[in-house]
């Protein structure tokens, strides 16, 4: 064993593979189950139904040490993310292509329906390392749900044990195992989905809440409130109480706080047959879509005659009931999450999806290409901040502004601009976002957590695909802008230029490309009505297509207009490259310019080439990509609001800005907003202007700089670039000999 005690050796007399610590829980759907999706948010139906999986396994250890390593270490691993909880969405059909391995010997399958427990008995029958199976149902050969616990999952890994050979070393890990006596919580367990993702995160630690209240609810939104700041505050408690130690060195601490908002596919109501319906079970239905898609707070109060009508309707009965499920498993997976890596939920309120509407129009205003007055541009994109400032709420608003580890979005509501401390979200800190719908696509990133570890030396070759017909006058924009950077970037990294002009020439591009990081140089097309693509020479190409026939690297890099395209169909390139594998895409939500789109890209380039190698040094740890993107998007702020043009309203010579923009855009770089003080206070002392002046002309410039129009889409955070070499030798010094074990293996 390592000195950590996980198993790494021989046993019985012969050699194995590595024992995987980690246990993986398999939810098993029925044949057919891609065909069956859910109305509003797009989820597989047969998916729905193993929402109370969920619940049980954040409950349930994630690896073998998690039932015996003190409350503080597990609560550390779970804070940097290194003990989230392996869940995977298996169909029936891809159980008969797949074995167990010896690797990783410890499964738990979860059947919901008798057709996937007949899939799971027979992928047991002609395995040698059996799963344990789990059901919701009363059927052979399986457990029930309710009687799944850490012990009961004891007694199945000892019966491996004893049964193989090579399993032997973990017989003295798991015989130790028992269910964490962990904290008595100061919360009662109200049952509302809104508050369910901080339970599961409470109980994964071992909490025993307080009184359990099945179904509670209020007209108070301020209910809700004080329920949600009441877990996180419990959550904040047992953060404090996390032992790190030096792996924070290699897993920084993950987003603490997550803001989320279930929403629902544009257009959702065509799938619903109303005209072959009677006009009652009509009218119930329509009112109910009216109020789902206007609802504000958590729970509105409904007219008694609508009450009326929807209590004898059938049809809306089963409508409100299938939205009901849909926000049930879109709690329960969070929460996984969550849990993984003890972090808060602010669930908000449903009036933040309202603003669409408003986003809708400001997008059209610009994609329009007429010329809209700047004084309207920028009084559309204040009433938007101030209808997302509302629905988040004062009290969240003191929440986020003191998340220290960056935030999670789970939302289709642009969430980025939220102000805070004076700036948009995703200018004030290091923001990621998964997109609420399509459902499929959500569940793919909420169930994608583990960490992947890159090297700085991984980055020593990028992908730089252009996409323009020859005669495109945005085609050399790019190529001359980085032409400008060559010198800095020449002996730190190979940019790999591919032209394409078809489909084909692009899945070449990306299939004989091993490495990290690929940038579009392109245009995004997303009409109305209609699904995103890429637009190669002067053909329209749907990502989604490519699946099965193209690699694609971890970070996709969208250098286009409208590749998660705000007012738009849920189906946005951004969703399809990572239904197709990526980890995280830079996207953009509205048009960018040809020349401030390549000024950012050649930025980027000179950020991984210079500042990263620089960053694991001075942090004394590896870098996140999420701290990467973020980071230069607000480097690229600083230049588009202050940098001097020559015109009259400029605050500064060029001589004062590059005498003080390399330090403001390094502390911009770090997150916060001290860097505008910083800047302002160095002016007034030359007496060019005053902090005031200065604040105002950085809010001013926010509606009109491109940085607002990009979104980290995915799970950035998720990717750690460095390794040992690249730290101090004093930071070194606490994995002395581990080299080899640490050094980071993605390909």
């Amino acid at each position: 064993m390592t000195k950590d005690g996980v198993p790494t050796g021989a046993a019985g007399g012969g050699t194995h593979p590595l024992i995987d610590p980690r246990l993986v829980y398999g939810l098993v759907l029925p044949p057919g189950a891609d065909r069956r999706i859910s109305l509003f948010q797009r989820f597989p139906e047969a998916l729905i139904l193993h929402r109370r999986a969920l619940e049980s396994i954040v409950r349930l250890p994630a690896t073998l040490m998690d039932p015996v390593i003190p409350l503080p270490d597990l609560l550390g691993a779970r804070a940097t993310g290194l003990s989230g909880w392996r869940i995977r969405p298996l169909s029936a059909e891809s159980l008969d292509g797949i074995d167990i391995p010896a690797s990783m010997p410890i499964w738990t399958l979860f059947s919901a329906t008798e057709d996937a427990a007949v899939s799971i008995r027979r992928f047991q029958a002609r395995q040698l390392y059996r799963p344990l199976h789990v059901s919701l149902l009363d059927t052979e050969g399986a457990i029930n749900l309710g009687d799944l616990s850490v012990m009961r999952l004891r007694e199945h890994v000892l019966a491996l044990v004893e049964a193989h050979s090579p399993l032997a070393e973990l017989g003295p890990i798991v015989e130790r195992w028992s269910e964490r006596s962990g904290q008595t919580g100061g919360i009662r367990r109200l049952g509302h989905y809104s508050l369910l993702p901080n339970q599961m995160t409470l109980m994964s630690a071992g909490m025993t809440l307080g009184e359990e209240v099945p179904d509670w609810t209020s007209r108070d939104p301020a209910a809700f409130v004080d329920a949600m700041l009441e877990g996180v505050a419990e959550i904040d408690a047992l953060r404090a109480q996390a032992e790190i130690g030096p792996a924070i060195r290699f897993l920084p601490p993950r987003p603490d706080l997550w803001l989320v908002a279930p929403s629902m596919m544009p257009g959702f109501k065509a799938h619903v047959p109303l005209d072959a319906v009677g006009a009652d079970e009509r009218r119930a239905a329509e009112e109910l879509f009216r109020r789902i898609e206007r609802q504000r707070s958590y729970n509105p109060a409904r007219p008694p005659a609508e009450i009326e009508r929807y209590g004898r309707s059938g049809l809306a009965q089963s409508l409100a009931s299938m939205r009901n499920a849909e926000t049930a498993l879109f709690a329960a997976a969070i929460g996984t999450r969550t849990a993984g890596s003890l972090a808060s939920t602010l669930r908000l309120q449903p009036s933040i999806n309202l603003v669409a509407a408003r986003v809708s129009v400001l997008a059209e205003n610009i994609r329009s290409g007429a010329r809209t007055l700047p004084a309207k541009i920028a009084g559309m994109f204040g009433e938007i901040q101030q209808m997302l400032t509302d629905a988040v709420g004062e009290r969240f608003l003191t929440r986020i502004a003191e998340a220290p580890y960056g935030v999670k979005l789970v939302t289709d509501a642009p969430l980025e601009w939220l102000p805070v401390n004076g700036l948009p979200l995703c200018l004030e800190s290091d923001v990621s976002r998964i997109a609420a719908t399509p459902g499929d696509v959500t569940m793919i990133q909420l169930l994608e957590h583990e960490p992947l570890r890159l090297r700085i030396e991984d980055f020593n070759e990028l992908l730089l695909v252009s996409a323009f017909s020859p005669q495109d006058r945005l085609a050399p924009i790019l190529r001359k802008a980085i032409g400008v950077m060559a010198p800095q970037l020449e002996d730190a990294l190979v940019l790999r230029h591919e032209t394409v002009t078809d489909a084909s020439q692009f899945m070449r591009a990306l299939n004989t490309y091993d490495g990290p990081l690929m940038i579009f140089d392109g245009h995004g097309v997303h009409p109305e009505g209609a699904d995103g693509m890429l637009r190669i020479a002067d053909l329209d190409v749907d990502v989604r297509r490519l699946r099965g026939r193209v690699r694609v690297p971890p970070i996709i890099v969208l250098s286009a207009c409208d590749t998660h395209a705000a007012g738009r169909s849920a189906y946005t390139t951004a969703s399809a490259f990572l239904a197709l594998g990526a980890r995280t895409v830079l996207a953009t939500t509205l048009p960018i310019g040809g020349a401030p789109g390549a000024i950012f890209i050649a930025r980027l380039l000179l950020r991984i080439a210079r500042y990263l190698p620089a960053a694991v040094g001075a942090y004394g740890r590896v870098v996140r990509w999420s701290e990467i993107a973020g980071g230069m998007l607000r480097m690229q702020f600083v230049s588009d609001a202050l940098s001097p043009c020559g015109r009259a309203g400029d605050l500064m010579t060029p001589e004062v800005w590059e005498e003080l923009a390399p330090y403001a855009m390094y502390m911009a770089g770090r997150a916060g907003t001290g860097w505008i003080r910083w800047f302002g206070e160095e002016l007034q002392k030359r007496g060019t202007c005053d902090v005031e002046t200065l604040t105002r002309r950085v809010h001013a410039a926010v509606p009109f700089s491109d940085t607002i129009r990009y979104a980290q889409m995915g799970n950035p955070e998720t990717i750690l670039i460095g390794e040992l070499k690249d730290l101090p030798e004093a930071a070194r010094a606490d994995f002395d000999g581990q080299d080899e074990a640490l050094r980071p293996q993605w390909r």
